[in-house]
């Protein structure tokens, strides 16, 4: 019995069933990089076509070939990088369930290290997810928020991050590597989102390399979601 299924996995096996975005650092096609390899474009995988963007050199991340666990990635320094959503309200998500995975090293910094962040200042007007300080996990849905107290890490190893959200109940769970590390429920849903984007939450900003995102309209069925986890932890060979 293979103990890592990394060195056959040809094909992506992720349910396409309500899937609205998806990048992929490993497919290098989709990233669009200057003569510093700075990025410039990062293509949604999906129809959508919803690319993350960045005009200005200063704020462009680092595109690296060999990052997580020699697989390439997308380096946020912590100081001035992000990607906009091309959507930064994200109105495909507003009032909806969804659920959302990503690959990403373990932050650098302390305090406020987000990979997902946007600039709303009311009740349930921003998604953030990342870390408030070294040993505490939070998904921002603007003051009406959700902590889980995870296991201190070092500094860059790679960890995979799974979120639901149910309109239904208003329900909501954070998945780390594979298990439940926070429960909870809100108010209400998301909605009247702004300034959107990868790797800045209001005025910080995170540092870590981010491999793969997919966010979906939906929760997933918990068989779905153990299949997305048991294939991004063994792409990424993340223990």
């Amino acid at each position: 019995m293979l103990s890592n299924q990394r060195s056959i996995f040809k094909r992506n096996r992720y349910t396409q069933i309500g899937l609205q975005t998806w990048v992929a650092a490993d497919a290098i096609s989709t990233i669009v990089v200057n003569g510093s390899n700075l990025v410039s474009q990062w293509k949604d995988r999906t129809i959508n076509l919803r690319h993350f963007t960045q005009a200005t050199d200063a704020n462009k991340p680092l595109f690296v070939s060999n990052a997580i666990n020699s697989l390439p990635a997308i380096r946020f320094n912590g100081t001035t990088s992000f990607l906009n959503f091309s959507d930064p309200t994200l109105s495909w998500l507003n009032s909806s369930s969804f659920t959302i995975f990503y690959v990403a090293t373990k932050t650098a910094g302390a305090t406020n290290q987000f990979v997902i962040g946007g600039q709303g200042a009311g009740t349930r007007n921003n998604l953030g997810l990342g870390y408030l300080a070294t040993n505490t996990y939070k998904e921002v849905f603007g003051s009406d928020d959700i902590n889980a107290v995870v296991p201190v890490k070092p500094a860059g190893q790679p960890e995979l991050y799974g979120f639901t959200y149910s309109n239904v109940d208003n329900s909501r769970v954070i998945r780390r590597n594979g298990s439940i590390v926070g429960l909870g429920a809100s108010n209400g849903s998301l909605t009247g989102m702004s300034g959107e984007t990868l790797g800045r939450y209001l005025t910080t900003y995170g540092q870590f390399d981010l491999g793969e995102l997919l966010i979906y309209n939906r929760v997933l069925t918990a068989y779905e979601i153990l299949q997305i986890e048991r294939d991004l932890l063994s792409k990424w060979s993340i223990t």
